[in-house]
């Protein structure tokens, strides 16, 4: 476009010890997850790791992501003045931007440090120097300045370009210099495969900025980005995200981005953020810990952190770690917290959290990959990982979900332990032999704490005896896993249902428990309580009068009565209601009993049946 800045474009030739485009785009291995989490994922941990951190203020990091339609305006300024001076066939650069339905997606992040430091990877950089722009767009494979933060050794960038048909981002950043002084920059990138041009062999990564000022005919890869006003008007006019005043960042726009055939790409987005980036999007958080997220389909925002008990169910779980982690007692007593040690040589390597779930029938989100399953995190960063699934040991029981984070003297190891991709810890990857064991004994350790916290309750002959709900009982006492010892032992009904007068060959009269539904409902939870309904059935008698017996609530492993606290509701039969005290009702007739208690503590409730004349 006329009076539009125009690029260059730089080709990297081979030369001794150079990787083929290709080959750095498979450096990120085999991931286990998708691109499109796998991009996520990658491109928000860059931004948490370049978020301004300092003693004055705690700088809440923003991270968008934006799916847009590239107007004609657009794809002309990128067709001429961008990508006008060249590029290799293999990337279809030129057909891709005639296409009048070119999308993109937009990432950016906003109260981070930008693309500073020097425009080479040439010269040595001491570690208390900025070199973010060589290490995002000259250099893979670079370690992290900081060896906590989350991206290892900075494969995952690669993700950007993966995420594009035509291997192909834009990039505008703006940063502090030296003095203090803001200062743009905007280039783009690709990294393609191979090609040759004009007799040479090309390695197919390749870079559109302008002439560095010692650039030389033997020296055909010295280019620098373009700056200052340039590099604003060019961002101004490709990017939908501006900078406000004062404010540093760094967008990247992915052409053509994959994963769209079926129109799904801003819904795929909305999980892969929920099920990476949740641990960073509770506002009621430290701030120092928060990162401002958003989604939007061109200017329509999308809702990226859906109402979920299982999410409540993660954050409780993470909340409870962090404080313990730091020193203090305080936290939801339902969840259990259980110290992750190594024995030889002693050594506390992390901290697993574990808590039952009461599922209200809810639609399904991205959280329900953590069903059933451990997320692993890191001490510091506190991204995803991965999530390791256990199967039930008994399908009666309760969902639950559990989290573990290594404390930071151990952060290390596992960071060592995780692939380019950053989704797994493998041991084998840990060059330190004792690191190496931490792991080992960490995912070992993991394991059998699972494994015990799902083995069922002891239940003595004479209880199951005494209540026919005592499976129903220790269901619901699961929601108590927390409480150490806080599995509630069923209690006898008492009194025995009559034996005559329509009982069947003498046995006595009970109410079996046929299922267990925990209901959602605000007014309830406004009042602290939750309501749970429980489906009954009649054993031994054509037609009984059924009441509510002894009831219970299990607080810190033992029990204290439920007579003012545990309240019945309701009876239901069919479709009738009834608020009386007890009920008659038929043989082979399902029945329900609705319940309601305080929110987070488990129940144990018996019901006794008189077989009616």
């Amino acid at each position: 476009m006329i009076g539009m800045p125009d690029l260059h474009w730089y080709p990297k030739p081979f030369g001794p010890g150079d990787t083929d485009g290709a080959g750095s785009k498979r450096t990120i291995g085999a991931p286990k997850v998708d691109l499109l989490n796998l991009l996520i994922r990658e491109t928000a941990q860059n931004s948490w790791d370049a978020r301004l951190v300092s003693d004055e203020d705690d700088t809440v990091p923003r991270f968008e992501v934006r799916y847009r339609k590239l107007g004609p305006k657009v794809r002309d300024i990128l067709q001429w003045n961008v990508f006008g001076r060249g590029s290799s066939d293999n990337l279809d650069l030129a057909g891709v931007l005639r296409d009048p339905n070119l999308d993109a997606l937009e990432i950016s992040d906003r109260g981070t440090k930008g693309l500073g430091g020097p425009t080479t990877n040439e010269k040595p950089v001491n570690s208390a120097q900025v070199n973010n722009y060589a290490r995002f767009v000259l250099t893979i494979g670079a370690p992290p300045a900081q060896r906590s933060s989350g991206g290892t050794y900075g494969f995952g960038k690669t993700a950007s370009y993966l995420a594009s048909r035509c291997s192909t981002i834009v990039i505008w950043s703006r940063f502090r210099d030296e003095g203090g002084e803001i200062r743009d920059r905007f280039l783009a990138s690709a990294m393609g495969d191979s090609f040759t041009k004009d007799g040479r062999q090309y390695t197919g990564r390749q870079w559109w900025g302008v002439p560095a000022a010692e650039d030389t005919e033997t020296e055909l890869l010295r280019f620098e980005p373009a700056e200052e006003e340039d590099a604003k008007r060019l961002g101004e006019a490709v990017f939908e995200s501006r900078f406000k005043a004062g404010e540093t960042g760094t967008s990247i726009l992915i052409l053509s981005p994959k994963q769209n055939e079926e129109g799904e790409l801003v819904e795929l987005c909305a999980e892969a953020i929920s099920r990476n980036l949740w641990p960073k999007l509770d506002p009621e958080q430290d701030p120092r810990r928060r990162m401002q997220t958003s989604l939007l389909n061109g200017d329509e925002e999308i809702e990226v952190l859906p109402e979920s008990e299982i999410l409540t169910a993660q954050l409780e779980c993470l909340k409870k770690i962090r404080s313990v982690q730091n020193g203090e007692e305080v936290g939801n007593p339902l969840v259990k917290v259980v110290e992750i040690r190594c024995r030889r040589p002693k050594a506390l390597l992390g901290h697993l959290a574990l808590t039952r779930i009461p599922i209200f029938g809810q639609k399904r989100t991205a959280f329900d990959d953590a069903l059933q399953g451990v997320t692993y995190m890191r001490s510091d960063a506190e991204l995803v990982i991965k999530v390791e699934r256990f199967s039930a040991a008994n399908s009666d029981d309760l969902p639950w979900v559990g989290i573990f984070k290594p404390t930071s003297d151990m952060d290390k190891y596992f960071a060592d332990a995780e692939p380019p991709a950053h989704d797994s810890w493998d041991p084998a990857g840990v060059e330190d032999p004792m690191g190496r064991s931490y792991v080992n004994v960490a995912l070992r350790r993991i394991k059998e704490e699972v494994k015990e916290y799902l083995a069922p309750a002891q239940t003595s002959n004479e209880s199951i005896e005494g209540s026919s709900t005592g499976a129903l009982s220790s269901s619901l006492a699961n929601l108590a896993g927390a409480v150490p010892g806080g599995r509630a032992v069923p209690v006898p009904s008492g009194k025995k249902g009559s034996s005559n007068g329509g009982s069947r060959r003498g046995r006595s009269v009970r109410v079996g428990t046929v299922g267990v539904q925990l209901l959602s409902s605000a007014a309830e939870a406004r009042r602290g309580r939750q309501l749970v309904d429980l489906e009954l059935e009649l054993i031994n008698a054509d037609r009984a009068k059924v009441r509510v017996g002894q009831k219970s609530l299990v607080v810190d492993g033992g029990e204290m009565s439920g007579e003012d606290l545990l309240r019945l509701e309701e009876w239901r039969v069919g479709e009738k209601h009834f608020s009386s005290d007890s009920v008659e009702v038929d043989s082979g007739q399902s029945f329900w009993a609705c319940m309601s208690f305080p929110v987070g503590l488990a129940i144990n409730v018996t019901f006794v049946a008189e077989a009616a004349s």
